[in-house]
């Protein structure tokens, strides 16, 4: 079977590699309005409680290493977060 120059002999359209080279969007993991906790809380973050809920109110394109961001908020304001220091609140 002949694939197409946009397909992968696999069957993907494309190999995830070329696709963040030209830049095409990752899926996000989670969603609008979803809550979520920071898995990591940094040292320069004194007032950030582990514990602290927060909502997702934006999916944002990814950064140069095509990690997805995203904008949470919770009562004490918005911030941009990166998917891997996020988890899903339970």
């Amino acid at each position: 079977m002949a694939t197409r120059d946009h397909e992968h002999p696999s069957g993907d359209a494309e190999p995830l590699s070329r696709r963040l080279q030209k830049g095409t969007p990752m899926a996000h993991k989670f969603k609008l309005g979803q809550r979520v906790r920071r898995a990591r809380i940094g040292y320069a973050d004194v007032k950030a409680d582990p514990a602290d809920v927060f909502e997702i109110v934006r999916l944002v394109p990814e950064d140069q290493t095509g990690e997805p961001f995203y904008r949470i908020k919770s009562g004490g304001g918005e911030r941009a977060v990166r998917e891997g220091e996020i988890t899903l609140a339970s």
